[in-house]
């Protein structure tokens, strides 16, 4: 299979599953326990970030953040900007600093989940002094977090597997 056919299969397969988990994502009641449903766009967009270079990590998040960004009723291109930033930081330390395994995934999962909805509780709750933050941040924003890093193992094996079978590993970059 030639090269281009090969980029364009793994984008098609990255955009599918996108869309796929963003629908799962919305899906009311889906996965919910005691009020609380996990995030899937974010622990995806850094799985991802983590197996290719900073221009495709920036274009998933990029996607990953208006997708986001199109289900929440917060500003548009908030998560769009927070998301390519952090995909694009992750993908730039893996390159030179980390080696890409479910550690460190987990580790760069829960950066990232935690600022993002550190910057919403700040910039939605926060500077407009509503009553019960604390019990937000406690039962909602937490949980929120670690049931969807519970994900994020799964998401990045299995992207993972999905690349090595579209690249084997002799026919990667080396940069890689």
């Amino acid at each position: 299979m030639k090269k281009s056919t090969r980029s364009v299969l793994k984008w098609v397969i990255y955009i599918v599953i996108l869309f796929f988990l963003f629908i799962l994502q919305t899906t009311p009641g889906f996965l919910e326990i005691m009020g609380v449903r996990p995030v899937f766009v974010l622990p995806y967009a850094v799985a991802i970030a983590m197996l290719e270079h900073e221009r495709s990590a920036a274009a998933i998040g990029i996607v990953a953040g208006c997708l986001w960004d199109s289900a929440t009723s917060r500003l548009f291109g908030t998560s769009v900007i927070i998301l390519m930033v952090c995909c694009v930081t992750i993908s730039l330390l893996v390159m030179y600093l980390v080696k890409s395994n479910v550690i460190n995934n987990i580790l760069f999962c829960l950066g990232t989940l935690v600022i993002y909805f550190l910057i919403d509780f700040v910039f939605g709750y926060l500077i407009w002094s509503y009553s019960h933050m604390g019990l937000l941040l406690v039962r909602n924003i937490l949980p929120t977090i670690g049931y969807s890093l519970l994900f994020s193992p799964i998401f990045f094996l299995i992207m993972r597997k999905i690349r090595r079978k579209i690249y084997p590993v002799a026919e990667e970059d080396s940069s890689w």
